[in-house]
Parts: structure tokens; sequence; C-alpha cells
């Protein structure tokens, strides 16, 4: 099964990647931008490290409130757990803010 589309998780990488990001956010992201950021200049990135990296770095936009904010709840959800506890529900998923006027 292929998933294949124009956005950042709309990929094989990147619905991998978003799986593991279940388990352990932090840890995922870090080891994920850390390979593409040690390539040495001019090697080549395979298509599912760029793919994974593109979706890590749209995860760590999302969690501190840029990007695309039309992503599913569930990747919202997942950018939500790389703010500080006390904006993690608040930054990621700006719809869920209640209106305390």
């Amino acid at each position: 099964m292929g998933a294949w589309g124009p956005g950042p998780f709309d990929n094989d990488a990147a619905v991998e990647f978003l799986d593991k990001l279940r388990a352990s956010p932090l840890r995922v992201v870090t080891k994920v931008l850390r390979e593409i950021a040690l390539t040495p200049p001019g090697e080549y990135i395979e298509i599912d490290e760029g793919g994974a990296g593109w979706a890590a770095c749209e995860i760590v936009a999302l969690g501190f409130g840029y990007g695309d904010t039309a992503a599913d709840d569930h990747v919202l959800d997942l950018a939500g757990k790389l703010r500080p506890k006390e904006e993690r529900s608040t930054q990621a998923n700006p719809a869920r803010l209640k209106d305390t006027s």
C-alpha cells in the first residue's frame, strides 16, 4: 500500500514516521532530524529519509504554532506533545481553545 500526495504527511516514509512518533515523539523527531543534519554536503538523501525529515520539520513547526494547521487532528495532537507541558494543548491545536470571555 502506498501513500502519495503533495503534503508533508502524504508519503510512506511520513506515515511510518507518524507511527513511530506515537511512542516517543521527542526522541523520534530528534533522530530523524539529526540523520538529515549529519548528511555530508553533496551526499544524496534517500527518498524515505527525506520524506521522514520533511514530516519531522512540519511536526516541529506545528508544535510551535506554525505550519499547516489544516493537518489531521491526530497529527496536531502528536505535534502538541513537543511543546512544554503548560502549552501543549493550546499551541498545537488552537481550535481546542475555549473562549473564556
